[in-house]
This record gives structure tokens, C-alpha cells and sequence, in this order.
């Protein structure tokens, strides 16, 4: 393969947007398929409430009733950008644009590039799965003055924040009549059967949004088996035993919930310490993945497909940009020391749009 071809912004493009390999997923990867691609950088979307409001019931012949959008409203948000770069220098370089050298050091020349160029662009991979888990996990997005993803809002120089209410938080006040989340799941004799049919009937009465996913810190499991009521349950159902039992993993079904080990996502920040997603006592419960309440939305760059390099006509330079929406890559050649920079970048935001569709709770308070 020709530098040109290396070089060329189609072909790294492309070569990143396959990149799929990242963190721990603890989600469904549902969750990383677009729903919205926008140009530029602005997201606009319809934040929903849910409905549970009934058609009206008229006689027969009389006139319809003129209804309105309730519990719906435009917004717009200013999506997240990352973009970076790397060099390619040395040996690698030679080996790749010497067309004299052996065949063998051309491919080992072409091979490291793309070797970097994979590793590279899996930290861009890395950050959307990051993004798209503190999201569904948090309800919120951290970054601090360097562009670094933080595990909360401390130190924070901008969030975004999907405003869920604070009764879906912690101990789970969802209607406003008390807490469904009184006593510590620690506790063996709390009963934790009842707590989760009292989130799931709440859930639905705010919103009408059913819940079917229940993702969980690593201490939950420990509580749900050594508690009183719930064991009785897992004990007395064949197949849930069984899979308590092979996993050591809150069975698949209990409560008529999907139940994901969340514990397992994790990513390093800056000073190289592992953050998790979820607390250890925590429990997010969500509707199936749709895009009625989450959105993953890619935004636009303008992007040279072609090989830039120092000395390009600028009208040639022109023709070969084009509107990139998602991940997208190109190359340059630069001179004094000869190099080429390769840049990487995406505008994205993963986006809860329905506020009343998600809760979080804090089991042991």
C-alpha cells in the first residue's frame, strides 16, 4: 500500500469507524447504535414525560376533540467533541515511503502504522463507551478543564446532565408518598421482593414507562441471596437457582427483570485509578433500550478524504473536504522534522430524553 493510500482521510475513517473493541461494556450495545446524526454540533430533541392519558370517548357523529402535546418540548444541547493526534516518525516512516526497500520492510512499515493507528483510535472508542455508560448509569456526564472524564461532578468544568428528578434518586420517593427504599437491602429481614414490585408500579404510575432492566453494584447480589424473602424466591424457582447458583450473579427473571452485572464496567482516569460506573449499593432500573427515552447522537466535521501534505494547492485542498458525521480521521505530511500527524476525533452525546423513564437507587441508607 502507497503512503498516499495511508494517508488518504477515506481510508482512516473508515478504518476507525470499525474500531468496536473498547472498555467492559455493562450495558447493552444497543446503546451505542445511533439514533441522531446531526451536522455540526447542536442536538435537538424532544424530551418526553410518557403518557398516560386516555383518548376521549365521543357519540357518534359529533366533532373531535382537539388535543395538544403535553409532557413534550423541544431542546437542544451543544454536543461533546474530542479530537487528538499522533505521529508517525522513525523507522516506520522510512520503511513505508522508501520504494526501494525490501517488500518486507514496506509491510513492516505499513503494519505498525496501522498497529498505532488501531491502538489510537480505541482510546476515541473508549471515551463513547465511557460517555454512553456514566449516561445511562449516572444520568450525567463530567469533564473537567483538561478534557478528562470525571467519576462525579467535583472538579467538574462542564456536565451534562440528563435533570432526572431527585425523587428517582437514592432512596426512591418516586410519586412523593414516602420512600420505597426505607431499610438497608443489608438487612436480611427487609423486604426486597416488595421494594422492587413498589419501583416497578411506581415507574409505570409516573410515567407509564415499564421497567425491564435492573443494573446493579457489586454488593446487591450478596444482599438479594442472603435476604429472607428473596431467597425463597430464587430457591423455589428451578431455574433461577440454577443460575444463582453456576454465576453467582442475580438470575436472569428474578422480578421479571433483566439484572446486569454493572460492577464489571470500569475505566482509568488521568492519574491512572480505576472508576467504576456504579456504586456498590446501587441499583439503575430502566426500560428495554429504545429511542423513545435514549438517543446516542453523532454530530458532523468537515474532514479532508484525501492525502494533505505541505505545499497542496488550496483549491485541491477544498475538494477533498467533506461533511464526516461520527468518528472520523485523516493525515498530514509535515516537514522539519518529516512526519506525518494523524488526527482523530468525533462529536457525539448519548442523552436520556425522558426524564420520568430511569431511577436510581441506593439500597443501603
Amino acid at each position: 500500500m502507497q503512503i498516499q493510500e495511508i494517508l488518504a482521510g477515506r481510508n482512516l475513517t473508515k478504518m476507525v469507524q470499525e474500531v468496536k473493541s473498547g472498555l467492559p461494556l455493562v450495558v447493552p450495545e444497543a446503546a451505542l447504535t445511533p439514533t441522531d446524526s446531526m451536522s455540526g454540533n447542536t442536538f435537538e430533541y424532544t424530551k418526553v414525560d410518557g403518557n398516560r392519558s386516555l383518548a376521549r370517548i365521543i357519540a357518534r357523529g359529533s366533532p373531535a376533540h382537539r388535543v395538544g402535546q403535553q409532557g413534550i418540548s423541544l431542546q437542544k444541547a451543544t454536543m461533546l467533541d474530542s479530537a487528538e493526534s499522533q505521529e508517525f516518525k522513525g523507522t516506520s516512516l522510512l520503511n513505508l515511503v522508501n520504494i526501494d526497500a525490501p517488500e518486507q520492510k514496506q509491510k513492516m512499515g505499513e503494519q505498525e502504522i496501522l498497529r498505532q493507528t488501531l491502538w489510537f483510535k480505541k482510546r476515541q472508542v473508549n471515551l463513547l463507551q465511557a460517555s454512553v455508560q456514566h449516561m445511562m448509569l449516572n444520568f450525567a456526564i463530567h469533564v473537567d478543564e483538561k478534557g478528562e472524564v470525571l467519576p462525579s461532578d467535583s472538579g467538574a468544568m462542564v456536565s451534562v446532565d440528563a435533570g432526572i428528578p431527585a425523587g428517582q434518586l437514592t432512596q426512591l420517593d418516586i410519586l412523593g408518598g414516602g420512600s420505597i427504599i426505607g431499610n438497608s437491602w443489608g438487612t436480611a429481614g427487609t423486604d426486597i421482593v416488595t421494594n422492587i414490585s413498589d419501583i416497578i408500579l411506581q415507574m409505570m404510575k409516573l410515567g407509564g414507562w415499564l421497567m425491564t432492566e435492573a443494573y446493579y453494584g457489586k454488593n446487591i447480589p450478596g444482599y438479594i441471596f442472603g435476604n429472607d424473602t428473596a431467597k425463597e424466591w430464587i430457591n423455589r424457582n428451578q431455574t433461577l437457582s440454577a443460575q444463582a447458583f453456576a454465576r453467582n450473579q442475580v438470575p436472569e427473571g428474578f422480578q421479571a427483570l433483566n439484572w446486569h452485572d454493572a460492577s464489571k464496567g470500569f475505566y482509568l482516569d488521568a492519574s491512572d485509578t480505576v472508576q467504576q460506573f456504579i456504586g456498590d449499593d446501587d441499583v439503575v432500573f430502566t426500560p428495554a433500550i429504545s429511542d423513545d427515552w435514549w438517543r446516542m447522537a453523532y454530530g458532523s466535521n468537515p474532514v479532508p478524504m484525501g492525502a494533505m501534505s505541505r505545499g497542496t494547492d488550496a483549491n485541491d485542498m477544498l475538494a477533498q473536504i467533506e461533511e464526516v458525521v461520527g468518528p472520523y480521521s485523516y493525515a498530514e505530511l509535515l516537514t522539519n522534522p518529516v512526519r506525518i500527524e494523524q488526527y482523530a476525533g468525533v462529536t457525539w452525546l448519548p442523552m436520556i430524553v425522558a426524564t420520568k423513564a430511569v431511577c436510581r437507587g441506593d439500597m443501603t441508607p
